[in-house]
């Protein structure tokens, strides 16, 4: 309010002297609402006479330049008032059970009094309240807007980034790749984390597949070429294992591995909790889910259908509230009503809410043909649908196009 009197109409309605602590905050608050509700500003010319005497008790100018220091915007007002509001009922309730445990220690006390005693309370606490859950303005979010999108991670795929106006895949959305068993959809999601952390990117990996021991070692077989350490040495390379060993040591990689943390840890909520609790101090520039079809849940579902919905739906709330890309590892089927044709399984609950979707499509060697392996983009919502030939680079090693073949829109079918 000190920084821009135009807030003062939102405000009053939910705040109140009360809900401040210390008593400095109560005066100062006091003198703001007497200035505002007289339609003048605060600033060091009015806030003294608002104040009287007790300017310059309450620490004059120096405090009344320091609480506007104090906050970054007053676009954040929402938040703050939450943070009153929240302490503010925290006392009450302190207040309050404390004086219920008084009557209730009390053997003269009527119990339906105490029962009234509660309701009563109950309802003054949160009545006083401001809503918990405010909607954002539009004038709000024009303040943080800046004019051009902020770019998307980059995967490493250039047929990808540069046909996506984003660059690679969207923040605050998931994105899926799928794949057949044992096809390679896991040396997908280890290649782009590798991409990602190679640049200086922070990357958490959730392996609810493999081990971190395999997934380490199969992001070190894909910088030296090799399957394993023991292949280097047998080939008298084992110099660029150890070159890569020591590259990624210093690599921001963090694994959530449910062996590691115990029971309960293998289910989608553990893992959305675990992946927003630690953005918040160190933000990832890419999280990676590997895989989405064996993930557990805290709750039982009365069919596989609402399982996955509910897995859909926490992995896109985790994305929206960490802003963070994120790329989840799925089963691909053939589906035999539409030619043939490649998609996730239970596609609905997860390809509604992509961004893009990934799927890797090999086709075995027949009489006639010879195996192809395909990567498709299903589904792009920031370029085009395209697919590209690829090869795979040894069982574990990495994804490349082929030089014979051109990426091409892709429309789907088989």
């Amino acid at each position: 309010m000190l920084m821009d009197h135009r807030l003062w109409p939102k405000v009053k309605s939910t705040v109140n002297e009360g809900m401040f602590y210390l008593p400095a905050h109560k005066a100062w608050f006091r003198g703001i609402k007497s200035n505002l509700d007289k339609g003048r500003a605060c600033d060091p010319v009015t806030m003294p006479e608002a104040l009287g005497s007790e300017y310059e008790r309450l620490g004059g100018e120096l405090t009344l330049i320091e609480l506007c220091q104090s906050i970054d915007h007053p676009s954040k007002r929402n938040q703050y008032i939450g943070i009153i509001s929240d302490l503010a009922a925290f006392r009450s309730y302190r207040d309050f059970a404390a004086e219920l445990a008084s009557r209730c220690d009390d053997h003269r006390t009527d119990p339906a009094e105490v029962c009234r005693f509660v309701a009563k309370s109950m309802t003054g606490i949160e009545s006083s309240r401001p809503m918990a859950v405010q909607g954002a303005q539009i004038g709000d979010v024009l303040d943080n807007l800046s004019e051009k999108p902020e770019p998307g991670c980059p995967t490493g795929f250039e047929f990808f980034d540069s046909s996506n106006w984003q660059g690679g895949l969207a923040k605050g959305e998931p994105s899926y790749c799928g794949a057949m068993t044992g096809v390679g959809k896991s040396v997908f999601g280890v290649q782009v984390a590798r991409h990602v952390a190679s640049s200086g990117g922070n990357v958490l990996f959730g392996t609810f597949e493999l081990k971190q021991k395999t997934v380490t070692r199969r992001l070190l077989c894909q910088i030296c070429g090799y399957r394993s350490e023991y292949e280097a040495d047998q080939n008298h390379e084992g110099e660029a294992w150890r070159r890569a060993f020591a590259e990624v040591q210093y690599w921001g990689i963090t694994f959530f591995d449910p062996e590691r943390f115990g029971p309960g840890f293998e289910t989608v909520e553990a893992f959305c909790d675990y992946a927003e609790r630690s953005h918040d101090k160190t933000p990832f520039d890419l999280i990676v889910c590997d895989y989405a079809q064996i993930l557990g849940t805290r709750q039982k579902f009365n069919s596989d259908l609402q399982r996955h919905e509910h897995i859909a739906q926490e992995l896109r709330l985790m994305a929206k509230r960490t802003d963070a890309p994120v790329l989840v590892l799925a089963q691909a089927i053939r589906d035999g009503e539409e030619k043939g044709r490649l998609r996730l399984r239970n596609a609905r609950e997860y390809e509604n809410g992509a961004n893009a979707i990934f799927l890797i499509d090999r086709r075995e060697a027949t009489r006639d043909t010879d195996e192809k392996t395909t990567m498709v983009v299903d589904k792009n919502r920031d370029g085009k649908r395209m697919k590209k030939e690829v090869e795979l680079v040894s069982p574990h090693g990495y994804w490349r196009p082929t030089t014979t073949y051109d990426s091409n829109v892709y429309r789907g079918g088989d």
